[in-house]
């Protein structure tokens, strides 16, 4: 049954689409991907080793504009929606099965990308 909504799911043009996008930013923004990991680490070490507040301050703003660098590209946009729109249908169709096997399961969503 798992083996068939995975099927079905692939078959999903928004599944499609997804990965498509997937492939594009990987090529086109790969850089930006380094950039935002890189600084990312930067400011995690940082914090985790006590630095000033000045230089935390610092490293901190350059990750936020890598974030917000990366995360404002079209096709970053169009692929947070679609994994978003993805999520929900499967916590939806997985409430959808707890709820028909038990009233007593709680309905949450337990699938996040």
């Amino acid at each position: 049954m798992a083996e068939l909504y995975i099927n079905d799911l692939k078959e999903d043009l928004r599944y499609k689409r997804l990965l498509e996008l997937n492939e594009i930013i990987k090529k086109k923004y790969g850089l930006l991907i380094v950039g935002l990991r890189t600084n990312e680490a930067y400011y995690n070490e940082a914090k985790e080793k006590g630095y000033p507040d000045n230089v935390i301050n610092d490293l901190k703003k350059k990750y936020q504009e890598s974030k917000i660098n990366l995360q404002t590209k079209e096709e970053v946009i169009e692929y947070k929606k679609l994994e978003s729109e993805i999520n929900e249908k499967i916590n939806t169709d997985f409430n959808d099965i707890k709820s028909s096997i038990s009233n007593k399961f709680k309905l949450t969503n337990v699938i996040k990308f």
